[in-house]
């Protein structure tokens, strides 16, 4: 019944893809909810997968490809949401830890001055990646605000932090 939008929502058909949404949104995001629990972040990797969805205008063989793609869309969403979390929860924990050892808090400083210097000689984009990546921001993110592609920002931020690593293997 559904497979005749699949197919012709990768023509372009609006009402294709109003049928696709109406019909995989609320079994997606109880998806979502179940991977990520009950927030606005939940819509936000639905609405963003149908975006992508339309934006890309991808075509499918049959309605099970195109299911098979919502679901391993919200799937890598949801991952992408759960690092970022994971990543902002560790750097206020650490933040704590430095809080309470004068030392520790020194180090830190010390460690965080040396790498946004290493940043700071890299080229100007490829800085910009590592230095949202270090505030938290996902590739998604990071790739929406510069105006590039996730690929674009895989390959910056790979290059950017090999170049650290060997400009601190020189020192």
């Amino acid at each position: 019944m559904y497979s005749d939008h699949a197919i012709r929502f990768s023509d372009g058909h609006s009402t294709s893809f109003e049928a696709v949404v109406n019909r995989y949104a609320p079994a997606l995001t109880a998806f979502a909810t179940g991977m990520i629990g009950m927030e606005d972040g939940v819509k936000d990797v639905v609405q963003e997968v149908f975006l992508n969805l339309w934006s890309h205008k991808q075509s499918f063989a049959d309605e099970e490809h195109l299911r098979r793609s919502l679901y391993m869309s919200v799937r890598n969403g949801c991952l992408n949401t759960l690092r970022s979390r994971r990543h902002r929860h560790l750097t206020i924990a650490d933040n704590d830890r430095a809080a309470s050892d004068p030392t520790l808090a020194i180090m830190k400083q010390e460690a965080t001055r040396l790498l946004l210097e290493a940043i700071s000689a890299l080229p100007e984009r490829m800085g910009q990646v590592l230095r949202l990546t270090l505030q938290g921001y996902s590739q998604e993110e990071i790739a929406g605000s510069m105006g590039i592609a996730v690929s674009s920002v895989k390959t910056m931020k790979r290059s950017g932090i090999e170049k650290v690593r060997a400009r601190w293997r020189t020192k």
